[in-house]
Order: C-alpha cells, then sequence, then structure tokens
C-alpha cells in the first residue's frame, strides 16, 4: 500500500525547517475528525518532535547508517530501543523515517510508538497515531490496545475514554487492566479501581503496587494495608523496592491515627528485597 502525501504530514515531525516556518497544512480528510483535529493543532503549535534533541542524545544517524535492512522489521526494533532508553522524541523521529521510507507499520510499531506520546504528555499525538493505524487497517491487538489505554489513563481528562480503549482492546492482559485501573485510581474512583482489580486474571507487582500505593496516597490506608497483607497471603507476586515506601507510609499513618492495628515486624532482606509484616488485627 503506497501512503498518500496526506497520510504524510506526520512527517512534520522530521523536518524542523517546515515547522520553523509554520506552514499552513490542510487537514486530511481522510482521517477522522478527532485525528484532523489534533493534527492541526500539532502543526500549528510549530513543535515538532525532530532530529535535535534525540541526534544530540543518542548515535541516531550511526544507528540509520548501520541497520542492515530499512525494513519493517529493523526499524521498528529501533524505534523500541530508543522508547527503553526514554528517547522519546527519537522514537517519534525513526517513526516518521519508517513513513519517509514508505515501510508500511506494524502493530508493534504503533505499540512501540503510542507509548512514547504518553510519556511526552502529548494526547492529541498518540490519537493521532492511533488514527493513522486504523486508517492503514492496523488491528487493535492487546499490544495496541494497551497502549492506547495507558495514554488515555495517564493523559485524558475522562477515565471513560481509557474504558472505552479497553473495552475495544481484543484479548487484555494484565498490563491493559492495569492501565484502566490506575486511569480508574487518577480520577478517584477508588470502589471502580478495586472492583476491577478483584476481577483481573492475573496481577503482577506493578498492579500491587498501583493499587496499594494508590489508596495509601489518597489516605485510605486501612485498605491499603489490607491489601497488601492479601498480597503477602496470596505468595504469588512478592513486593519489590516501589512497594515499600508505601507500605511504611501507611504503617506510618496508621500509628499516628492511633488505630487499632499493630505492625510489629519490618525485615528488609537486600538480597531478595522481600519484605515481612506480621499484622494483628
Amino acid at each position: 500500500m503506497r501512503l498518500t502525501n496526506c497520510d504524510l504530514l506526520i512527517l512534520c515531525f522530521s523536518s524542523p525547517a517546515a515547522c520553523k516556518s509554520r506552514r499552513k497544512f490542510s487537514t486530511c480528510t481522510l482521517l477522522p475528525p478527532a485525528a484532523q483535529k489534533s493534527q492541526s493543532h500539532l502543526i500549528q503549535q510549530g513543535n515538532c518532535y525532530g532530529e535535535s534533541n534525540f541526534l544530540k542524545e543518542s548515535n541516531a544517524h550511526e544507528l540509520l547508517n548501520k541497520m542492515p535492512a530499512w525494513d519493517v522489521v529493523s526499524i521498528t526494533a529501533a524505534i523500541g530501543d530508543a522508547a527503553r532508553e526514554q528517547h522519546h522524541d527519537g522514537a517519534l523521529y525513526l517513526f516518521s523515517k519508517m513513513i519517509m521510507h514508505n515501510i508500511r507499520p506494524t502493530e508493534s510499531s504503533f505499540g512501540d510508538v503510542i507509548p512514547s506520546s504518553t510519556a511526552l504528555g502529548n494526547l492529541g499525538m498518540g490519537k493521532q497515531l492511533y488514527a493513522f493505524a486504523m486508517k492503514l487497517g492496523v488491528q487493535p491487538n492487546v499490544f495496541v490496545g494497551s497502549s492506547l489505554v495507558d495514554l488515555y489513563a495517564k493523559l485524558s481528562s475522562s477515565v471513560e475514554d481509557a474504558r472505552s480503549a479497553f473495552e475495544d482492546t481484543h484479548e487484555p492482559n494484565v498490563v491493559s487492566f492495569t492501565a484502566l485501573m490506575c486511569g480508574y485510581l487518577k480520577s478517584g474512583r477508588f470502589n471502580e479501581a478495586l472492583e476491577l482489580f478483584k476481577s483481573m486474571p492475573e496481577r503482577n507487582v506493578i498492579t500491587w503496587n498501583a493499587i496499594i500505593c494508590g489508596f495509601s496516597q489518597s489516605g485510605q490506608n486501612e485498605e491499603a494495608l489490607s491489601l497488601f497483607i492479601q498480597m503477602l497471603k496470596e505468595g504469588l507476586v512478592l513486593p519489590d523496592q516501589e512497594t515499600f515506601p508505601c507500605v511504611i507510609m501507611v504503617a506510618a499513618n496508621i500509628a499516628a491515627l492511633g488505630i487499632d492495628v499493630e505492625v510489629s515486624r519490618i525485615v528488609f532482606s537486600s538480597s531478595t528485597d522481600y519484605l515481612l509484616i506480621r499484622e494483628v488485627l
């Protein structure tokens, strides 16, 4: 499939000169209205994610020049590497180079680049990328879907956007569930967050940390402690260093409030990063 010039408006990312001159582009009528709006807004901003920072902070030119083949596998891998190294503007730049070379992105390509929009706090760009994926006929598999749920959960003013993306995700996994749960916690919808947590077919330490810390930071200390105790009793997932600060804050708050809960022993083991608590309710 050959991409049209309309599709290539996303290449504003890789053209600092065009951005500086704030050239006027007409909105692509082939994209959905929401994508048209975000696209126009991005271009008018004159704030393109281009080469400057990425090329200064990484070996992007060397990476691109040494790439054995400009194909979807190699450049998608490069996008993923850039994102994991926190070069999120670089991930977007590489994605634009992919389109410039008329290489059709896959689900993995979009699943890697949408989180970079989230990390940069650019909801409009994430929505534009997803609209572009839908125009190409990319299916909302769990990889792309989870990225979109996370985008909306963190950046949208309404958690319902995240919920809708979750419902559209084919076979959501622990990442999808956790992203939506975090959206509920961020919105103060703790009952819904807890219900979703209880319904999860699988949980990892990120899930547990999010629910424990979410309740702890909102002052719901007894619920947070109860969740931590449940985590230990189930024994399927061990606490890590991200768990400790929240649990210590919970214990301190409970002690300060004089609630009749004794946390009698806290033992840290540097070799296992495991924390033991014996409680008396």
